[in-house]
Formats: structure tokens, sequence, C-alpha cells
């Protein structure tokens, strides 16, 4: 199987991490995260180490972010949760049969306000067009082109176990239209009720969609799935296109599985909550399986009772968990010592305990992390004329694509060092080669603006990079500054001097459609 390329940021978090972090706390503290309370009222909640301390326990770092008593949907039984490519937050609900899609729109930290909460996905045959029902939706996952993944177990509750494709094609805010939703994958057809109970899917570093099955007969064990469209038909519907990639060894219990995760080098874990065990695979020899043995491991086993229901791997390789229990618990796993392990005692932190906040989740159930920085928009002019170091300088828009958001970081990488530079926007693009002092093209046209006030201005420094925070309330034109508005497309460069070439230069330009 071919492994896919990671982000480059990815590998070098990774790698500093396991070098300078400790089970306590990270260096930049810990990643932001959603987490869903199952219990009255429904709600999702925002944890943020403001104080980079490595816990949330500290006044204001955590929020309300959405509830369906102040909020205008109602959620019942919300399992599943997964951040999107523009920021924005899905949920859904195996009670409701909903997926909701939660985007603080006007930026002050919730999604309760008017127009912030809608249904992206409505489970009810009748109210999409493809008539499907999606009943009992658990985990998701979703592509960086958007196209949204669930998993659903029926349980009870009509309709079939599936893994569910869903795409907002017409740009509608929605997947309930024709053909935006389909069955991707149907998992025993016919099969008894509880036969399969289809709990999460991911996304492979090989291309391949993974899932994990909790439900158990002696035909489909539990374990982990891999899906494969071989004849590129739209669906598994293929001898071969589903073949079984890993069980774990018999424990004492038998075990349940709720979540599926991978860390940035596309190492899978499960967490089974009933024997308290978090295994760690991989399929070292590239066979298509996890040989139980001699390719998985326990990673961590509880010490003590821990009822994890859901767990992501963060940006610097270690786990973030959730606990529903007595009490209520956000957990920090790192393996320190990089023995292969997680010591219960030694390298398990405490980030979130009911008893201790005086703010309540009640029964989390479902995690996601923020990542740090997310890039945003498309390169063009791509790659830019080379500079005295040998290599194009490169730019980099990180951020939200919600305009009312107004959180874009406009980063520049590969230039000389010790430079000055600053950056152009305009509303249209353009090609033009520079003559005479200039080595680079200018790619941004049409009301052209400049980041030239003397705070704007970066030096490059001995990292040859720049950045600017971008204010899309105050955005530079020829004339006035004016606001960036939800529809509008920008275009973005920066500009920057080449002493060693007696010059100046271009990066690339990034283009943004910002919603």
């Amino acid at each position: 199987m071919k492994r896919l390329s990671l982000p480059i940021q990815y590998r070098i978090q990774l790698a500093l991490g396991t070098l300078t972090l400790t089970a306590g706390a990270q260096a930049q503290g810990l990643q932001s995260a959603y987490v869903n309370n199952t219990t009255d009222p429904d709600s999702v909640w925002l944890f943020q180490d403001l104080n980079q301390d490595g816990d949330y326990e500290d006044a204001g770092e955590m929020t309300n972010f959405y509830d369906d008593v102040q909020g205008s949907i109602v959620l019942s039984s919300h399992q599943g949760n997964a951040i999107r490519p523009d920021g924005s937050l899905l949920v859904s609900d195996g009670t409701e049969d909903i997926i909701v899609l939660l985007q603080d729109l006007n930026g002050n930290g919730d999604a309760l306000d008017n127009g912030e909460a809608k249904i992206w996905f409505d489970g009810n045959p009748l109210n999409n067009a493809g008539g499907i029902e999606m009943a009992s939706a658990r985990n998701m996952w979703v592509d960086p082109d958007m196209v949204t993944w669930v998993a659903v177990a029926n349980a009870g509750n009509g309709g079939i176990d599936m893994i569910l494709r869903l795409e907002d094609l017409d740009s509608s805010g929605s997947a309930n239209g024709p053909g935006e939703a389909l069955v991707y994958y149907q998992v025993l057809p016919g099969a008894a009720l509880g036969d399969s109970i289809p709990a999460d899917v991911q996304r492979g570093a090989d291309g391949a969609l993974y899932y994990l099955e909790a439900g158990d007969t002696a035909g489909h064990p539990k374990g982990v799935y891999r899906l494969e469209d071989l004849d590129q038909s739209g669906s598994i519907d293929q001898p071969g296109e589903e073949t079984l990639f890993f069980v774990p060894t018999a424990q004492a219990l038998n075990g349940f599985a709720w979540k599926l995760s991978q860390d940035a080098n596309g190492v899978f874990s499960i967490a089974d909550n009933i024997n308290e065990i978090i295994w760690r695979f991989e399929d070292t020899d590239n066979n298509g399986t996890v040989d139980p043995i001699s390719e998985a491991s326990i990673y961590w086993m509880g010490a003590a009772s821990s009822n994890i229901w859901s767990f992501q791997y963060g940006d610097n390789g270690a786990i973030y968990a959730v606990e529903d229990q007595t009490p209520d618990r956000l957990l920090y796993m790192f393996d320190a010592n990089m023995d292969g392990s997680i010591d219960p005692l030694t390298e398990v932190t405490e980030t979130y305990n009911d008893t201790v906040n005086p703010q309540n989740i009640g029964s989390p159930r479902a995690i996601t992390l923020i990542p740090r920085e997310m890039s945003i928009g498309t390169a063009y002019c791509d790659p830019a004329v080379v500079n005295s170091t040998g290599q194009p300088g490169t730019l980099e828009a990180l951020g939200s694509l919600v305009a009312a958001s107004n959180s874009v970081t406009l980063r520049a990488a590969s230039l000389p060092l010790g430079e000055f530079g600053y950056f152009l926007n305009g509303t249209g693009s353009t090609s033009v080669p520079m003559a005479g002092g200039s080595a680079g093209t200018l790619c941004v046209g049409t009301s052209i603006g400049r980041y030239n006030k003397i705070a704007e201005i970066f030096n490059s420094g001995t990292l040859g990079t720049g950045s600017l925070v971008l204010d899309l309330n105050s955005t530079p034109t020829p004339t006035v500054p004016t606001q960036v508005l939800a529809g509008q497309t920008w275009y973005f460069q920066c500009w920057y001097r080449d002493t060693a070439q007696t010059s100046s230069n271009f990066t690339n330009g990034v283009q943004i459609t910002f919603q």
C-alpha cells in the first residue's frame, strides 16, 4: 500500500514534540478542543488552554459553544463531532438523526447566535433528496475537500448499518440535495439487529477508508476494516473492496471500542473501554492486514477504572481523551520516554475534572481537536521565481475561511535572510513579470492594496520568514480600507527585498474565497 506524504508541519511538530514535551504540558500549551456533552442541557463545550499551563481548569478556559436550550436545534444523543477545513464544526446526533453544522460567524466564541447552527444533513428519508434513512449516526471524518463520511449503526432505530458519504455539491449549505448523500458501504445486508455496529470511520495515510466495527458476529468480528473502491464505482460493492485490517488479541472481557484515531505518521489506535486498553497498530509489512502479535501492542492500560469513549492524537503525538464516568475527566497522555507505551501513573495528566471545575460537562462523549494552524485558500502563480537562496519564496494563508471570524494569518517562507518585505492584496489575479529592480512576477491585480505601514513591514530575520495577522474589517485598498465579506474572493502575495541579487522578488499568490 502506498503511504501518502504527510504535511511537513505535522512531521516537524511531531519531531520537536518527542524531544521537548513532557506528559504534564506542551511547550505551546494544550490544543483547543470541542467536547460533546450528552446530558441535559445537551451541549458542545470549547476547551482552551489560554495560559498554556497544560490544563483547561482556569477561568475562561471552558466555554459553552452551543447548547439546545439557547440554540435553535435540539440535540439528544450527539455521538460524534468533526472539524471541517474551514474551521466549522459538524455534530452528529444518533437520536435526532441529523448532522448539525455549527459556525461562530460573528467571532464571539459561540455558535448560539442567529444563523450559526443549522441542520447540514437530515437523516429522515423524507427530508433528503436521496431518500436515505440515517439512523443512529456515530463518529465522522471530513476530507480536505469537505467530503464527509459518517459511521451509521441502526441500533433499533431503523435504517441500515453503513458508511455514509455526504457532500454539499450545490453549495447550498447542506448535503440534502440530489446526489449529495450516498451509501458508500452497507455492512452485512440483511443481518440481524446488533450484528454490526459501525462506530467510526477515518481516512488512512494510504488513501483508503478505515472503519471501526463494534458489533460481533462469527463471520464479521469486531475490529477495524479497510475499504477501497477498487473499480471506482463510487461504492464498496465488489469482492476484495472490504478487508479485515485488525482484530485485537482476546482479553479477559469482551471488548468494546468506540473511537478510531491515527497519529501524524498514520499509526492507528482504538480505545477498548471495557478492558481499559488503548491499542496501537500499523501494517508495517504492507500486506493489507495487521498481525495482532507482531504489528500491534497495548499502548496504554488503565491502572484504575477509566471509561474512555473518545480520543484523538494531537499535533505532537500525544493523546487527548475523554472519560465518561465519575468523575468526568479529560486526559492528556504522552509517551515522554519514548518506550512505546504510556505509563498510566507517570505519563497521563488530568486536564479537566468535573469535581475541580465548577462547570460540569456531565457526560462527555466526543472530542475533536482544533488544529493550531489550518491552511486555507489555494496557491496560484506557483512556484514563484527563485531567489538568492536557490528556492522560490512561498506564501501560505492560515486560519478560517469565515470572514466574520476575522482570523487569517499570512506567512511567507524561504526568503533571503535579514531582508524586509510586506504583503499585497487584490480583488483579482494577474501574472506580470517584473523588470529592472525586481526578479519576480506580480500575481495580484485589481484594486491592489499594500500592507506597508511600519507595524506591517517585516524583517525575514535568521529564519527567512515573515508573517502578518490580517484585520479583515480594515483591508487596505488604493483608496480607503474596506471590510472583507462572505462570498468575496481575495488574492494575496508577498513582496520582499533580495540584496544578494540587487533586486526584489515575489512569492506565489494565494486565492481565498471567504464564507
